[in-house]
């Protein structure tokens, strides 16, 4: 069955508080999921906030949406997913990604590698189903607070982490331009690389972002949404269509990636999921 879900991130100027009504709304007309942007520069603590959402609904699906390596320790992620599955049993996803440009070049990183990545993904795969990462032949850990396997999910647009994705990880958040031939690439990229790594590509789950600005005052919603669409051109998304290659140039001069999510932002900024049916779900 066709599944939507919101992903937003706790705005700087939003009272944490905030969170329990948005979840109890969510819960209460049929949405599947909370997922809760991960970016300290710009957003309140996603965790803080999962876990407001989790003691103010029953059966809402919570996730952070998505962490990074970047700033947290694949044990510190998940220790700090499983917490919160040990207070909602059943009900959270590890969505997990390799750190984006507003998060990186603020703090004077480079956009990691894939194969860095790809490391820390392992680690996080091995240490949510209950094993040990070893370091070195002295040297292992894992994490106590990890009793039963979690969902882990990746963000990813570039085809050698949609392919890493459908290798190693239980489901894919495919980001980028809302473009429909866009998507449908991503999602068998994703599903080549399950296939490669001998898996069932049926059994990877399909979740597809779609930025969106929601107001009754359209001039406004625009306005809210533009600093998504900026943020996409400027870190060169090739989903964008080719006549807005002047505009893009444009914006990459020009952009800020610390103005993503800033201050002076918008409540009204959120991203839809669209999880789509497996094709045993069709049958």
């Amino acid at each position: 069955m066709t599944k939507f879900s919101i992903a937003l991130g706790v705005g700087p100027r939003e009272p944490m508080s905030r969170v329990a009504t948005i979840a109890k709304f969510m819960e209460e007309n049929g949405f599947h999921a909370m997922w809760v942007q991960d970016n300290p520069l710009t957003t309140k603590d996603a965790y803080i906030a999962l876990t407001v959402a989790a003691l103010s609904t029953e059966r809402l699906v919570l996730a952070p949406g998505v962490t990074n390596t970047v700033i947290r320790h694949p044990s510190v992620i998940v220790n700090s997913v499983s917490s919160l599955d040990n207070l909602v049993p059943g009900r959270t996803i590890l969505g997990i990604g390799g750190g984006g440009p507003s998060l990186m070049m603020p703090l004077g990183f480079k956009v990691g590698r894939a194969s860095e990545f790809k490391e820390d993904l392992r680690s996080i795969m091995t240490l949510t189903n209950g094993g040990q990462v070893t370091l070195s032949k002295e040297a292992h850990y894992g994490v106590n607070s990890a009793l039963h396997p979690i969902p882990v999910y990746v963000a990813a647009s570039g085809p050698i982490m949609l392919r890493l994705t459908g290798e190693l990880a239980d489901g894919v958040v495919i980001t980028g331009a809302a473009q429909k031939d866009a998507f449908a690439q991503k999602i068998n990229l994703a599903q080549e690389g399950a296939t490669r790594s001998g898996k069932d590509a049926a059994k990877l789950k399909i979740n597809l972002m779609i930025t969106v600005a929601v107001d009754s005052n359209r001039h406004k919603a625009l306005n809210d949404v533009k600093p998504f669409a900026a943020g996409l051109a400027a870190s060169g998304d090739k989903d964008i269509p080719p006549k807005y290659e002047h505009l893009i140039k444009k914006i990459r001069d020009q952009h800020d990636y610390r103005t993503y999510l800033s201050s002076k932002g918008t409540e009204s900024q959120f991203c839809l999921l669209y999880t789509s049916p497996s094709p045993r779900d069709r049958g």
